[in-house]
């Protein structure tokens, strides 16, 4: 179907270990990053990246 999966909540090593290992494709949560406000995700680096890579296909 070409969907991604995206886990919300992250907070462990474990967590993403274990979702790693069901074959999530990304991830968000605490252990990467604290919230972020609607003005700064158009230049979040993997929001960016993740436009750029849907303009590709």
């Amino acid at each position: 179907m070409g969907l991604k999966v995206i886990a919300e909540g992250i907070d462990s090593n474990e967590q993403l270990a274990l979702l790693r290992e069901y074959g999530c494709d990304i991830g968000q949560g605490y252990l990467f990053s604290k919230a972020l406000g609607a003005r700064s995700m158009g230049s979040d680096p993997i929001m960016v990246a993740l436009n750029e890579q849907e303009q590709h296909l």
